[in-house]
């Protein structure tokens, strides 16, 4: 559990970068795993 909690930090913290900027510091997958929580949290 307390991965996820990590990992809700760290995508609050690409929600407010750039996107470019997200781009450039993190890997596919990471995206990938970011744009798929964005999408659940706006369920």
């Amino acid at each position: 559990m307390r991965d996820r909690a990590c990992l809700a930090g760290l995508f609050d913290a690409m929600a407010q970068m750039p996107p470019e900027q997200v781009e450039a510091m993190f890997s596919q997958d990471t995206i990938q795993a970011f744009n798929e929580w964005k999408e659940q949290a706006n369920e």
